[in-house]
């Protein structure tokens, strides 16, 4: 965990991986997915970090068939493409 001082209000701030930042604290709703029982693909704007969609996984979905899913979703939102702006990634549930 990264931790730093907001430039606008003085204010604690912290980090998991340095591509976005919460107040130390408030409540990072990252880290609260994250440890969700259920998978699910999360589909987030980088620009804005609004959730612009999230997919269920299947709980008995074995790894080849969750990147099957997740390289579905990062097709069907053009996230691959240039300046789409958008991060695709896997949360919660166990990793088996």
């Amino acid at each position: 965990m990264l931790l730093s001082v907001c430039r606008h209000c003085q204010r604690a701030i912290h980090s998991h991986g340095g591509k976005s930042w919460t107040l130390a604290d408030g409540i990072d709703l990252d880290e609260l997915a994250s440890r969700s029982r259920i998978r699910y693909i999360c589909v987030t704007s980088m620009d804005d970090g609004m959730i612009v969609a999230r997919y269920p996984i299947d709980r008995d979905a074995d790894e080849v068939a969750v990147q099957a899913r997740i390289e579905e979703v990062i097709d069907r939102h053009e996230a691959k493409e240039p300046g789409s702006g958008l991060e695709v990634k896997l949360m919660g549930g166990p990793t088996r």
